[in-house]
C-alpha cells in the first residue's frame, strides 16, 4: 500500500470509498423495505433535505449548493412539484423568480424518510459489539469534516468550471 503525505494510504482510500457507496446502498435498499410506498430517488430526498433546512431557496442557488447541473435541478423539482411536496412561490424581490418550499407532505414523507434510516441504523448497530458502535460514534466527528471538505472542494471545482455530473460544465 502506497501512503501519502497525510498517512492514508491509496488502498485505505479506496476503501473508504467503498464502505461509503455500500453503505449508501444498504441504507437505501432498508429503505424500499421498510417504507415500501417511498420511491424518492436519493438526488431528490437530497433536495429535499437541504429545502428543509434552507426553505426560499433558488433553483440556482440549489444547483450550486448542490453541485448538479441546472437541468438537473429542473428535472428533480419538477417531479417532487408533481408529487406536490415541494411547492414554488413568487419570490418578492424578483418577481421573475421563484422561491421553492417542502409543502406538509413533502415536510411528513421526508420525516418518515429520516425516521426509517434512524430505524435501520439502529437495528444494525444493535447487531454489533459494545467496540465497534463506539468506533463508529468516535468517527462520526471526523467523518462529518470530511463531508464538510469535500462539499468546499466540490464548490470550489464548480466555481472554476471544471465539469460536474455527466460531463456538463456551469459557467459563470
Amino acid at each position: 500500500m502506497t501512503g501519502s503525505a497525510d498517512g492514508v494510504g491509496h488502498g485505505e482510500l479506496e476503501l473508504l470509498a467503498d464502505v461509503v457507496a455500500r453503505l449508501r446502498r444498504a441504507l437505501r435498499r432498508n429503505i424500499r423495505v421498510d417504507v415500501p410506498f417511498e420511491s424518492l430517488s436519493v438526488a431528490q430526498v437530497e433536495l429535499m433535505q437541504y429545502l428543509a433546512e434552507h426553505p426560499g431557496q433558488r433553483a440556482s442557488d440549489l444547483a450550486d449548493r448542490l453541485l448538479l447541473a441546472p437541468t438537473t435541478i429542473s428535472t428533480l423539482l419538477n417531479l417532487l412539484i408533481g408529487k406536490q411536496l415541494v411547492r414554488r412561490r413568487a419570490d418578492h424581490s424578483d418577481r421573475r423568480a421563484w422561491q421553492l418550499h417542502l409543502t406538509g407532505a413533502g415536510t411528513r414523507q421526508l420525516g418518515a424518510w429520516q425516521s426509517s434510516n434512524v430505524q435501520v441504523l439502529r437495528k444494525a448497530l444493535e447487531q454489533l459489539s459494545d467496540t465497534d458502535r463506539a468506533a463508529i460514534r468516535n468517527a462520526l466527528p471526523a467523518l462529518n469534516l470530511l463531508v464538510q471538505r469535500l462539499n468546499e472542494t466540490g464548490r470550489s471545482l464548480s466555481e472554476s468550471g471544471i465539469p460536474r455530473e455527466s460531463g456538463t460544465t456551469v459557467s459563470r
